[in-house]
């Protein structure tokens, strides 16, 4: 009897630490937005077209899904490589939840408010630029390219995700 119940409490202590662990990992899942299951490829198609027309002496090195929700793509213009990783998320205030999560490991001053999407930071110094542009979280990252390169790129990229 003394051993049933031993193990009887022993796993009523076990199911709450599991319960109690999935409810932190789903808070803590929510507190930086929830990925969207799948991608969208209209917004691919856009984002590939718009680069295409607009900016012509970009060479597309790579496209592919780099995780479920998440997109990449690397163009390449000289010695000049700008990479596109666009985040798929659940809804406007997951994505939201996301910009202001990707924000917090970036030291101030290091970005400034851009206007471009619905919400926009750019930081020239460290040749990056991270979007919102209603459910989608676009990170653009150009190393040894200048302002007004990341700031156009940003820009199109924008447009072309939002008429997608």
């Amino acid at each position: 009897m003394k051993r049933s119940a031993f193990h009887g409490a022993t796993l009523l202590l076990l199911t709450c630490l599991l319960a109690n662990n999935q409810a932190q990992d789903e808070s803590f899942v929510t507190s930086i937005g929830r990925q969207a299951a799948a991608t969208n490829p209209r917004v691919y198609q856009a984002v590939d077209e718009s680069v295409r027309l607009k900016e012509p002496k970009w060479r597309l090195l790579a496209h592919q899904d780099s995780a479920p929700g998440t997109a990449y793509w690397e163009w390449q213009h000289g010695k000049r490589k700008l990479s596109l990783y666009i985040s798929f998320m659940a809804s406007e205030v997951d994505a939201a939840r996301r910009v202001k999560y990707d924000l917090a490991f970036v030291e101030l001053p290091a970005y400034r408010p851009l206007n471009i999407g619905d919400e926009g930071y750019v930081d020239t110094h460290s040749g990056w630029a991270l979007l919102r542009v209603s459910s989608l979280v676009i990170q653009i990252d150009a190393r040894k390219t200048k302002a007004d390169t990341i700031k156009a790129f940003a820009e199109q990229i924008a447009i072309a995700a939002r008429a997608a």
